[in-house]
């Protein structure tokens, strides 16, 4: 009997295509992306990319005087913009400008498509949300607020959803 110190070898190659294509096809795993989806998710980072240098990162004048939160911005096979990547980029960039005029937005930034799990052995399951790909940090006077601000991101409009969260503040 051989000992594996990290993690057991991977299974045979024919195995694992033949579970996977059971999982498929009874509904378990979705269909991998076709191609075509890839223009769009390369637009989309674009467009947080471009957010995120448009504004300084320093803290505007009000930093510490409101809480922040954090809007995560998701995206599946649901997001489908219906415009050229152009017009997103311009929807996005006018809706951060926005929040930005007001000094409520601190952070713009595309997530990196590379996953690290620093968890041996671990898998990654986007779950029912799809793929992270991008994240605004903003200063907000309560959740509501947030809410508020995340329900007019031109994010949803493009089938993509966003998940606000608060930071835990020490009192």
């Amino acid at each position: 009997m051989t000992a594996y110190t990290d993690h057991p070898p991977p299974p045979p190659a024919e195995l694992k295509q033949r579970v996977t294509a059971s999982l498929r096809r009874n509904g378990v795993l979705r269909p991998r992306p076709s191609w075509s989806q890839v223009p769009l998710a390369v637009a989309a980072g674009l467009v947080l990319f471009l957010a995120g240098t448009q504004w300084p990162r320093s803290a505007p004048a009000n930093a510490g005087r409101e809480p922040a939160f954090v809007l995560l911005l998701y995206e599946d096979t649901t997001f489908t913009p219906a415009v050229p990547a152009a017009e997103v980029v311009r929807e996005y960039t006018a809706w951060a400008a926005e929040v930005a005029e007001r000094g409520d937005l601190v952070l713009a930034e595309e997530l990196d498509p590379l996953v690290q799990v620093v968890v041996p052995g671990a898998r990654v399951d986007t779950g029912s949300l799809g793929q992270p790909t991008g994240l605004f940090v903003l200063r907000a006077a309560d959740s509501d607020a947030a809410r508020e601000l995340a329900r007019n991101h031109p994010h949803l409009k493009h089938g993509g959803r966003i998940v606000v969260r608060g930071f835990v503040r020490q009192k």
